[in-house]
Order: C-alpha cells, then sequence, then structure tokens
C-alpha cells in the first residue's frame, strides 16, 4: 500500500487510507445481514431521506466519498477528509437536525446567534470568534474560500487543502483530539462534525460547534452560509453558495434534455459503494446515471457477482486494476470499453466544501462527455485562464510533451506545426519545424495560421503572446502524477475525454504493475544518474521521485534537483548501478581511470537508456521508460 501511495502521489494516498478507516470501523461497528455472499454484506444506518428533497434530519452519510480502494489493513491511519465519518449503528430515536439555524438571509445584526447543533443543543454566538480549531475540512476550504482563514488557529492532520492551511498548527487528526495543543492555540470556538471528537473536547471550557457532515447536497451551500453567519462575512458566504448554486444549476440545465445515462458503480474500494441515500448518491440521481447499487442503502458492499450482473457501464474508482486485473469483470462493459475513471483533484468529492462544485462538473463530463464537452477551461502556468469554446483544429506545439500525447490521442492531425527536437512519434517527422523549444521563428507560426500555440517555456511564451492566436503556456510536470493528468487534459481539449482518460488510465495501470513487483523490497542498489558530464537528477525532479519509487538509493539525494556531482564524490559514494541518457556516456564512463574501483563501473552497471526521450520527455512514453529502468535496476523481479 506505502508503494501505491508513493505513486499516487500523497492527495491520493489520504483518500484511500480514510476509506481503510471507514470499511474498518463498519466491521467493527455493525453485524453482517444474511448470507454473507450476498449482495449487501455491510450497511449504514438507513435513511427515510432518499434523493436531493430529503431534510437534514437523518444521521449523515460519510463525507469521504473516495474514489479510492480501502487499503488492505485496518490499521492504517485514516485521511484527508473528515467525510470519514462512519455509518453508525441504526439508531433509536431521529438524530437532531444539523442544519444551521438562522438561515442565509440573516445579517450580522441579527447577533446573538443561535444555532442548534448535531445533538439538539443550542449554540450561541454573542459575537463573532476570532481563534477556531476546525476539526473539519470543509469548514477550513469553507473559511478560506471566503477570506476568513486567518480566524482558523488549527486543524486536523488529514486537512490538504488550500495551501495557505499547510501554516495552520495541527492539533491531532479527525478522529483523535489533541487537548494540550488545542489549549495552546487558546480558541474561542471548537469545531468538530465526529460524535467521538465533540466527547473528548467538551469539557474543555471552550466554546464546542458539533454538526455532523450534510446529508443532502442542499446542506452544502447552507454550511457555507452558516460560516458567513458565525464570522459575519454574510457577503462573502452567500456569493460563494451562490456561485456553487449557479454551477450546479448549469450542469443540471445541460442535462434537461438527457433523457437517460449510463449504469454506474461508484468504487470507494473492495466494492464498497454508495446508496442513493448518500449524497453522492443523490448527485448521481441528479446526473441521470443509474445507480448499479441503487436498491442498497448507505455505504455498502456489492458482491462481484452483482457487478457482473448489473454490468456498469461507467465505473468511477481509484484502482481501476482491482477491476481490469480481475478475470471476473472482464465481461463487464465498463472494463470491455475501459470507462474506469477517477475524478481529479484530490479532495473535490469527498470534501463536501466549496470544491466540491468542481467534482460534480467533472464527474457531469466522465458521465455524458458530449453534453459537457465544452466550454473547457485551463488555467495556464501563469495563473491565467485560457477557455476553449471548441476543440482548436490548427495547433502550434512546441513542445514534445503535447505532439507526443496528441498523436497517441489520434488527434496528430491538428498539430501543424512544432519544434526542431521533437523526434516521436515518427509520424511527426512531416510536421514543419518552427525553431527550438526556445527560439521560436515567429514568421512560420503565423504562416501556419493556427488557432492554439501550446508552449512549455517562459521565453517562449513571451515570443508568441501578442500574434494573435490562443496560447497555452503550460510547463512540464513538475510530479509523476502530473503526467497522467496532462493526457486527461489534452483530452479535454480537443474534446476526446475518453481517450484521454483511457491514455491516463494505461500509464496508472502499468505503473502500479511496477509497484506492485516491488512491494516485498526494502531496498534497492546505490544509483547514479548521468546527464552527462556528471550532471545529474535530484529528488525534487520527477526522475527522482521515480528513482525513490522504485526503491534505490539516489547518491545524489543532497541535490534537490539538478547539478553536478564531482568526481570524487562519485568515488566515495560509490554507485551499484549508473544510468546515463547518452550511448557515448557508457564508454565514457567504463574507461575512465578515476572510476575503476566504482561498483557499477567493475561489475559492468552502466547502462544507457533507449531510444532517446524515453525518460526526458514526460509524454505516453514515459511509463516505457520508467519498465527500462525496472529491469535494469531490478533484473531478478523484472525477469
Amino acid at each position: 500500500m506505502a508503494i501505491w501511495c508513493k505513486a499516487m502521489g500523497l492527495r491520493t494516498c489520504r483518500r484511500m487510507i480514510l476509506t481503510g478507516v471507514l470499511a474498518f470501523l463498519l466491521a467493527l461497528g455493525m453485524a453482517c445481514e444474511g448470507d454473507p455472499t450476498a449482495v449487501l454484506t455491510g450497511t449504514s444506518p438507513p435513511s427515510d431521506q432518499v434523493g436531493p428533497t430529503a431534510s437534514p434530519g437523518a444521521p449523515s452519510t460519510p463525507e469521504a466519498a473516495a474514489t479510492v480502494p480501502a487499503p488492505s489493513s485496518p490499521t492504517e491511519a485514516a485521511a484527508t477528509a473528515e467525510s470519514a465519518t462512519p455509518p453508525a449503528p441504526r439508531p433509536t430515536s431521529p438524530a437532531a437536525p444539523a442544519t444551521p439555524s438562522p438561515g442565509p438571509t440573516e445579517t450580522p445584526s441579527s447577533l446573538p446567534l443561535v444555532i442548534t447543533d448535531s445533538n439538539g443543543n443550542d449554540v450561541i454566538f454573542e459575537e463573532p470568534p476570532q481563534r477556531i480549531v476546525a476539526y473539519n475540512a470543509v469548514a477550513v476550504e469553507t473559511l478560506f474560500a471566503m477570506g476568513e482563514g486567518h480566524r482558523v488557529a488549527g486543524t486536523h492532520d488529514f486537512v490538504t487543502y488550500p495551501p495557505e492551511a499547510d501554516a495552520v498548527p495541527r492539533v491531532g487528526d479527525a478522529f483523535n483530539v489533541n487537548a494540550e495543543k488545542i489549549l495552546e492555540t487558546d480558541p474561542d470556538l471548537i469545531y468538530v462534525f465526529f460524535a467521538s471528537s465533540y466527547d473528548q473536547v467538551k469539557d474543555l471550557g471552550i466554546k464546542v460547534l458539533y454538526l455532523e457532515s450534510p446529508t443532502t447536497l442542499d446542506g452544502i451551500p447552507q454550511r457555507m452560509r452558516m460560516w458567513g453567519q458565525i464570522t459575519g462575512n454574510v457577503d462573502a458566504a452567500e456569493t460563494l453558495a451562490a456561485a456553487y448554486e449557479a454551477r450546479l444549476d448549469a450542469v443540471l440545465g445541460k442535462l434537461s434534455a438527457v433523457s437517460r445515462g449510463p449504469r454506474i458503480l461508484y468504487d470507494v474500494g473492495g466494492a464498497w459503494t454508495v446508496g442513493p441515500d448518500t449524497i453522492i448518491g443523490q448527485l448521481l440521481d441528479l446526473l441521470k446515471a443509474e445507480n448499479v447499487a441503487g436498491d442498497l442503502e448507505g455505504w455498502s458492499q456489492i458482491s462481484p457477482e452483482v457487478v457482473v450482473e448489473r454490468d456498469p457501464e461507467v465505473i468511477i474508482t481509484g484502482t481501476a486494476q482491482e477491476f481490469l486485473g480481475n478475470p471476473a469483470f472482464q465481461d463487464v462493459s465498463a472494463v470491455k470499453s475501459r470507462r474506469l475513471y477517477s475524478v481529479e483533484p484530490s479532495g473535490v468529492l469527498s470534501v463536501f466544501g466549496p470544491r466540491f462544485i468542481e467534482g460534480v462538473e467533472g464527474l457531469a463530463r466522465l458521465l455524458h462527455p458530449n453534453v459537457f464537452a465544452f466550454p473547457a477551461v485551463v488555467t495556464d502556468s501563469n495563473g491565467n485562464d485560457v477557455t476553449f469554446d471548441a476543440p482548436p483544429e490548427r495547433i502550434v506545439a512546441l513542445t514534445s510533451v503535447v505532439v507526443e500525447i496528441l498523436f497517441a490521442l489520434g488527434e496528430g492531425h491538428r498539430i501543424v506545426g512544432t519544434h526542431d527536437f521533437v523526434s516521436y512519434p515518427p509520424e511527426a517527422d512531416s510536421v514543419p519545424r518552427m525553431g527550438t523549444a526556445f527560439q521560436v521563428n515567429t514568421e512560420q507560426v503565423v504562416a501556419a495560421d493556427p488557432d492554439l500555440i501550446s508552449v512549455f517555456y517562459a521565453s517562449s511564451y513571451e515570443q508568441v503572446e501578442d500574434l494573435g492566436p490562443t496560447v497555452l503556456y503550460l510547463e512540464s510536470p513538475s510530479t509523476l502524477d502530473g503526467i497522467p493528468d496532462r493526457m486527461r487534459l489534452w483530452g479535454r481539449i480537443t474534446g476526446k475525454w475518453e481517450a484521454g482518460e483511457r491514455l491516463a488510465l494505461e500509464f496508472e495501470t502499468k505503473l502500479n504493475a511496477i509497484l506492485d513487483r516491488l512491494a516485498s523490497l526494502e531496498q534497492g542498489p546505490r544509483l547514479f544518474h548521468d546527464d552527462s558530464l556528471l550532471y545529474t537528477r535530484g529528488p525534487g525532479t520527477v526522475l527522482g521521485q521515480v528513482y525513490d519509487l522504485l526503491k534505490v538509493q539516489n547518491i545524489a539525494h543532497d541535490i534537490d534537483r539538478y547539478g553536478q556531482l564531482a568526481p570524487e564524490v562519485l568515488v566515495e559514494r560509490d554507485p551499484e548501478v549508473i544510468i546515463t541518457t547518452f550511448p557515448t556516456r557508457v564508454q565514457e564512463l567504463m574507461e575512465d581511470p578515476a572510476f575503476q574501483e566504482v561498483s557499477a563501473v567493475k561489475n559492468g552497471r552502466v547502462y544507457v537508456v533507449q531510444p532517446d526521450g524515453l525518460v526526458s520527455v514526460f509524454g505516453t512514453r514515459f511509463i516505457e521508460g520508467i519498465e527500462f529502468l525496472a529491469r535494469v535496476i531490478h533484473p531478478d523481479r523484472f525477469e
């Protein structure tokens, strides 16, 4: 599991771990009903409020509608979203309403403000709290989105967004409170969403507001408005909530002419899925998808036999390989057509805050790609939004990554120009060259009459930004996760959503297969990566991240990104494997008298990555480069 975490990045790993805690708590708190091989092998509490019109009186469903599977071990720690509220045992009486009072039409002048918490207690606010300990990712995201992040004095370990929240002290996790650290932050309000957290803080002598996660889609903007009331910033909260509602209405408006969407399985790992009484279940209904778990309650487990029988056409999952690699699912429509998707970025559907609408829009696009293809908005590396109302017909791609991806998507015919260094695929040889990646021939670009110019280098952007056509400036991916994300992005831009998802999925599946073979390995050999003249790559680079995943000991560990290693340091650190990207370097290193005592030279373990660009272009072939590295570094595991 730790290997998968490294592969997919910390943000996705946190969701995956969270789902494991959810499944573990379910197993502890609830007994299976009936035959364990039946469809329903675990349940959350029943709800008589099914669908988006439900009232808030039911027990809350988990906020963690994660798109990743449950961990293999229930002892793994919980992660990102507080949304991991586990289903509770069936209640003997209705839970108290969690909806804040007063409603959104109130103003700060209505103080004192009274909010009824999830225990049915009234919590009174005479004035806005100045220092809030928020054991709740939704609250943190909402407060920062309102411009009230300065009030957050503490939060829990699983909060990952926004980046500004990284500076906020962590005072426990979503379930285990550190009372001493809380008191050190000197708060005047503690906000929790989980019953056990409430029990741990209720006697600290500080005002506590305990509200379970929203149980309906309407509850999400209501919670935003509540924070406007609490902080006195009603206008900002109303703006945030209204924007959410407007975007949701826009999605539903586009679906008004759609009579039926695809059959869908929303998998959170181990065939745990969502019933129609969860927020995600309500969302699937609004998006006109046919939930194959439509007869289940809450968060439930569905058997493989029933998945096959109900034949989902789309599967939302964080680990597609669980389906692709399982012979039992090979005749399932979603597997045959490769319509297995994740929802990115992390947290957009697992935290019921301001970004949830991004997840709604993303899920709508995956379910109805023809309806939601455009407009597509991409934020460039300058922070500017670039809007595509239709696929670009003529693209000048001054980046090898884009050329590789477009041809892999079957969209290479759109490329009317590129740069001199492009060497793959062979079909790109016939595309006119318009300068280098750094020095653009603007006259040739203009003559090609493009409607989009794609660049990855700042100086190239400056040379073409005023030429007239739309310019998309995106730097090369800085993380391994960014490579399949870039494939998805160009799928969006060209209107080939499904092709982009399939391309990204293939990359992720192959990567997971490599890491699975290394799962039991504790440590690999010492390694030096030579880009020529002993210039090398440290752990801050994408290739450095790959070496970390492959469990090698990078002897350039103290060089963050790119740098040159002194010959005597190379000898001292004695790499057992040397990787180089230039064929001539193998002989040079093997014959250099200074390196004759280096283990890699003595044992003939100096390798060149071929063909050119396999590990230097972060495109579709990069996974082939990773496979090559894995084979030469660990030959015993990749025979």
